[in-house]
């Protein structure tokens, strides 16, 4: 390779991703789908599931997230449903030129289903842009699990974050009525409040954990259970049917480790294989 190509490729590489759009839906019926659809960088993908429970892949062939890329996913579950709903791989939020990356995620549940949302963990590099917006609408005995885990930064890089706007929003309702609303907001003014004790200190990792069902009150233990023995500082509420947890940790590897274990615990039964990818 000469120096005119070695240029050039490192120009390539430099650049950011090429913007995206994605849309996907799918609507999971009690005996098996209803209803598929997906066009852009987006894929969902059915793969056999050894636990009785279906499952349901969000694939982004976009291959990450930068300023102007455009994703929505909807997802839903009829009545009696059931669907545990993940992601491939860890979704990287890239450098951005300019603007930020738009996600939305519209998940609806009628009475007596069951809906995991349970993606793998959102790397920010340096100087990204997000503005996630996931809207939960619950029928009276629905039942919601969610499960994210934020990654601030390369680790394996020892990459800080000197420059990032992140907007991560979640609301769920019930028969109309908003019952939980949680926010992250990061932006670089903020950094060094951030850093504070006050904030999430030297923490590189952020993980938040929610349910909602009739059975809470009876199952917040096994969420602290999942925790137990990592360097992972945990919180857990429980009040009016529903369970939160916020957990965070210097190393990200202890938060993804306690994630798996905090979600086999309450669920049951082992994460999907793209968890263990």
């Amino acid at each position: 390779m000469n120096r005119v190509q070695g240029a050039y490729k490192q120009q390539e590489a430099a650049r950011p991703p090429v913007r995206s759009r994605g849309r996907g839906r799918i609507l999971m019926g009690k005996k098996g789908l209803d209803e598929l659809h997906q066009s852009g960088c987006i894929r969902l993908l059915l793969p056999r599931s050894d636990h009785g429970v279906p499952e349901a892949v969000v694939v982004n062939t976009a291959g990450g997230l930068t300023g102007g890329d455009d994703i929505d996913v909807q997802a839903g579950c009829t009545e009696g449903a059931i669907l545990c709903l993940s992601s491939q791989s860890a979704e990287r939020i890239y450098r951005s030129s300019e603007g930020v990356a738009r996600v939305r995620g519209r998940l609806k549940v009628a009475d007596g289903a069951f809906l995991e949302w349970i993606p793998r963990e959102t790397i920010l590099f340096d100087k990204c842009g997000l503005d996630r917006h996931v809207d939960v609408e619950l029928a009276e005995t629905a039942r919601f699990l969610f499960l994210d885990v934020m990654v601030l930064g390369r680790h394996a890089m020892g990459e800080n974050l000197s420059r990032v706007q992140v907007n991560d929003q979640r609301r769920v309702w019930r028969n109309g009525r908003l019952v939980f609303a949680d926010g992250f907001r990061l932006h670089s003014g903020m950094l060094e409040m951030a850093r504070s004790r006050a904030g999430i200190g030297d923490s590189r990792a952020v993980g938040s954990f929610f349910y909602t069902g009739a059975d809470a009150d009876l199952r917040a233990g096994s969420v602290r259970a999942g925790m137990e023995g990592l360097n992972v500082d945990l919180a857990v509420s429980c009040w009016n049917n529903m369970i939160f947890a916020r957990f965070l940790s210097a190393d990200p590897q202890a938060v993804l480790a306690g994630s798996v274990r905090m979600l086999e615990n309450f669920r049951g039964r082992p994460v999907p294989h793209v968890w263990k990818v």
